[in-house]
């Protein structure tokens, strides 16, 4: 699936070309979730620690 993407950049389909092209793909692509319990003092802590997870 991965050597129309290297062919359309003008690459060879060598093994390195595709694996770049798939790992930039999932790059792009990939989100994630993190679920947490809001209750008791470490989901406090965790927020103090990590900030950027309420955001």
């Amino acid at each position: 699936a991965m050597k129309p993407v290297v062919s359309e950049a003008a690459l060879p389909p060598t093994k390195t070309n595709l694996y770049s092209a798939y790992t930039k793909r999932v790059r792009q692509n990939l989100h994630s979730v993190v679920c947490m319990s809001p209750i008791g003092e470490i989901f406090r802590a965790r927020l103090r620690q990590f900030p950027a997870l309420v955001k």
